[in-house]
């Protein structure tokens, strides 16, 4: 009802920095290859882990509708987002 539903995938889209694998917003157009040779590997390696839009939440914090009360969520991050994180600290090694 906001108009918020995608404003983030559609805002880092549109200064073409787009989330992973985002086929809405990006059409796929993701081109690994862009990428010096060293990154490229890490990234398809990630994108084998991640066959969905990369992108997570690990908390959210708002005021409840009604009670006005404030109301945090916590959510672990997804295991395969874990796995593109071993990749990714791997990679730095």
């Amino acid at each position: 009802m906001t108009g918020r539903t995608h404003q983030i995938r559609v805002h880092l889209s549109s200064i073409n920095h787009p989330i992973l694998n985002d086929l809405l917003y990006y059409q796929g157009k993701f081109n690994v290859s862009a990428f010096h040779q060293r990154y490229a590997i890490a990234i398809n390696e990630i994108l084998k882990k991640i066959n969905r839009v990369a992108l997570h939440s690990s908390s959210l914090t708002f005021l409840h509708p009604s009670n006005k009360k404030k109301i945090t969520i916590e959510a672990p991050l997804p295991i395969d987002f874990k796995n593109a994180v071993e990749i990714i600290n791997d990679f730095d090694e």
